[in-house]
């Protein structure tokens, strides 16, 4: 027996739920907050002469400056991931010093309240529900896989990766990007790990309901469903080596192929095919498709005579306030079930007004540092993309960089250059000859450049492109060309010249 003493961050249920805010796009946040009204008697819309003082309402041209200048109602301070959260105040001692005239209480104050009862509890009196309006809405797979990754207790590092790895899963639920591209994004993100590590968190994510999720080829999908059918069989056997080691005569049907193969009757080879017939070779099938969902920016980048401009598009999230007459209510009342009930629904609806608050004030902050570092993409486009880490982002807002992965995960941001997820605007860097640094984005950028000016007849090289780069004092590889070229679907030079 060994004892050991350590340090280990405890995330409070309100500390959860403000960064499951923080990740929400607007579409997503509003939808949750609809939900909360219709919930929740204590809170209710402003109305329109009450929302001028929203932190992202400000005048119609703004200089550079306000890139980075910190809004007064912008406080991002309030929540450090990396610090132990201190001690659980008393409720009965908050709501007993309760003003009714505190529209808010600080972040500082929000994220110590532990003992409250959590938006996400399960009502225990079912009396008077109807089951069937309340059935769960259809949800995605990607949905469906994030549910389950937020309940590991894996490294915020893990957690990341697994996002990375479920963002870029196609229609069917494969997983087809080569591992180098993904390794390459994440750098951009500011996540340094081997592609060793990568497979090691996709091997954990194979084991995700649907079975046979995750998997890089129909080969591997029909081999993880088969090693998750649980106890062992001689005719799972059977199946599972056939698909191992014959899966060519699989595809055609040879059945007295297999049985010649494997030395076994061939009324075994069909009774293990007809098992495999029953696995699913689409594991997102029964999943609801999301190829064509409707993007909403979160922000919108303007340009005036004056500058760069960022503003939050809250056009469709409600503006919330505590009910007054509630508040009166809960003070005047003298059963003990009220008191209980409108205080618990009270604290709700102050930590749900806070952490919106905190998440709209941290998105716009985060969107106008990478603004202000992204000044020449905004310009120039693509070509201009510098290299940027989340660190870069996160010491500029004044927070741990898994909350800017948790900020810029699901948001887009609008701008005359087009829509674009604000994960884009983070990219790896190549060094250049004479110490500088060049982003990823704008190499691919110039390579495209290159390419379309080539003379048909003689197109360039991987090698050449990679010389006239060198020339320009880029330092990088043949294969990080060839591997930036396929990226963008162009083919070799020897297929472009029989193409011409």
């Amino acid at each position: 027996m060994q004892l050991g003493v350590g340090q280990k961050l405890q995330l409070t249920p309100q500390l959860r739920y403000a960064m499951q805010l923080l990740q929400m796009s607007n579409l997503e946040l509003c939808t949750r907050i609809e939900a909360e009204l219709e919930t929740n008697p204590l809170l209710e819309e402003l109305d329109d002469l009450e929302t001028d003082t929203e932190i992202d309402n400000p005048p119609e041209e703004m200089p550079d400056s306000a890139l980075t200048d910190d809004d007064p109602d912008s406080d991002t301070e309030g929540v450090d991931w990396d610090e132990e959260i201190d001690a659980a105040i008393d409720i009965d001692e908050t709501m007993s010093t309760f003003d009714e005239d505190d529209a808010q209480i600080s972040e500082t104050e929000w994220n110590r309240l532990e003992d409250y009862t959590s938006l996400s509890d399960v009502r225990k009196d079912t009396d008077g529900i109807d089951l069937f309006e309340n059935q769960a809405a259809a949800e995605s797979l990607k949905d469906h896989l994030i549910s389950q990754l937020n309940l590991m207790s894996w490294p915020d590092t893990d957690i990341a990766i697994g996002e990375a790895i479920i963002d870029s899963l196609d229609s069917d639920g494969f997983f087809l990007q080569d591992m180098s591209e993904l390794g390459e994004m994440l750098h951009g993100l500011g996540i340094h790990v081997e592609e060793s590590h990568i497979e090691y968190v996709l091997r954990n994510l194979q084991s995700f309901d649907p079975d046979g999720v995750c998997a890089r080829s129909l080969h591997e999908c029909l081999l993880l469903q088969l090693q998750q059918k649980g106890r062992t069989t001689d005719l799972l056997e059977w199946a599972t080596e056939i698909v191992e080691e014959h899966f060519d005569l699989l595809c055609i049907g040879d059945s007295s192929g297999i049985a010649n193969r494997m030395s076994i009757p061939i009324s075994i080879v069909e009774e293990s095919v007809g098992l495999i017939q029953t696995l699913n070779p689409r594991p997102a099938a029964d999943f609801v498709s999301v190829d064509h969902q409707y993007i909403e920016p979160d922000i919108e980048v303007t340009h005036t005579s004056q500058g760069w401009y960022v503003e939050l598009v809250d056009s469709t999230l409600p503006q919330l306030k505590v009910n007054d007459e509630y508040v009166s209510a809960l003070k005047a009342s003298r059963d003990k079930n009220s008191q209980r009930y409108l205080r618990d629904k009270m604290l709700n609806a102050k930590l749900l007004i806070d952490a919106v608050h905190y998440r709209n004030a941290t998105l716009l902050k985060t969107a106008k540092c990478i603004v202000e570092r992204q000044r020449s993409f905004f310009e120039e486009g693509p070509s201009g993309m510098q290299p940027l880490v989340l660190a870069d982002i996160a010491a500029m807002v004044g927070v741990h960089e898994s909350t800017i992965s948790r900020v810029v995960r699901n948001k887009h941001l609008s701008c005359p250059k087009g829509v674009f997820a604000l994960r884009y605007f983070f990219t790896s860097k190549l060094n250049t000859s004479t110490g500088g640094e060049i982003s990823g984005v704008a190499i691919r950028a110039l390579l495209k450049d290159l390419i379309d000016a080539e003379n048909p007849k003689s197109p360039l090289s991987d090698s050449k492109i990679t010389t006239i780069l060198r020339e320009r004092n880029i330092d990088i590889a043949r294969r990080t060309v060839a591997k930036y070229r396929e990226a963008l679907a162009i083919p070799s030079s020897t297929e472009r010249r029989k193409a011409s």
